[in-house]
């Protein structure tokens, strides 16, 4: 299913897999975020700071910008027509400019009435090194009329 139809409620069932979608994570990205949040700490927009002063490799992926990417996972599986409710990450380690981000999701539950469906979705966002954070949101979808 493209972006451009239309997904409707009694069409998703829990267990449902979501299409896998990559995305490479660069400094300017990082940095862009950073300044349209205000969130101006050194950790997420300056490498030399996170590499010499944290021992990290690179600036850190912040939270609203995790949330952001399964703002638009969520978008581009649900197609138009869709309204997001919630949007929730739980980071359990770090993504940094220069990863390539893997998003991967599940449908875990569908209640449908007659004119929508919510729909609860669990995912993750992997790097090179595995899963780093726990993520998921909940979509109202219409219902087929």
């Amino acid at each position: 299913m493209s972006y451009t139809e239309t997904r409707y409620a009694q069409d998703v069932h829990p267990g449902e897999e979501l299409a896998p979608l990559s995305i490479p994570i660069d400094l300017t990205t990082c940095t862009l975020l950073a300044s349209a949040t205000r969130d101006f700490h050194p950790l997420h927009h300056n490498r030399d700071y996170c590499q010499q002063v944290r021992k990290q490799k690179d600036a850190v992926v912040s939270g609203p910008m995790l949330q952001a990417f399964v703002a638009r996972y969520l978008n581009e599986w649900a197609g138009p027509g869709w309204r997001l409710q919630k949007v929730w990450v739980r980071p359990r380690g770090s993504i940094f400019a220069g990863d390539t981000i893997t998003l991967r999701g599940k449908v875990s539950k569908v209640t449908a009435s007659y004119s929508q469906g919510i729909v609860e979705i669990e995912a993750t966002i992997a790097n090179q090194q595995g899963p780093q954070v726990l993520a998921g949101g909940t979509v109202t979808l219409p219902a087929r009329k």
